[in-house]
């Protein structure tokens, strides 16, 4: 988690299905990506502390998105905020990311 904090942070505003705009704060999904290395020709899932697994998305649709993050909650935990993208998307105390 401390080496998250010390990356660059950026805000991303999400919009709930009771229309509810919440701002976040956390590490773009593509610096993460990047830093792992995966390639762009693959697709992942994101994985909650309750077993919950994401739809799959492409790589290339993470990297493309400048407000998909890993948000750092005020608890501790992250949860992946990708807005535009369906609340399926947007996992609550993510644990992993599994490359496809």
């Amino acid at each position: 988690m401390s080496d998250l904090k010390e990356m660059i942070l950026t805000k991303a505003d999400s919009t709930d299905k009771n229309g509810k705009t919440t701002t976040y704060s956390g590490v773009l999904l593509s610096t993460l990506l990047d830093k792992a290395g995966i390639s762009d020709n693959t697709s992942v899932t994101i994985i909650g502390s309750n077993a919950y697994t994401s739809p799959s998305i492409s790589i290339s649709d993470l990297k493309n998105c400048a407000v998909c993050i890993a948000a750092i909650l005020d608890d501790g935990s992250l949860q992946s905020v990708l807005p535009g993208q369906s609340g399926k998307m947007q996992v609550k105390n993510m644990v992993e990311i599994q490359v496809k």
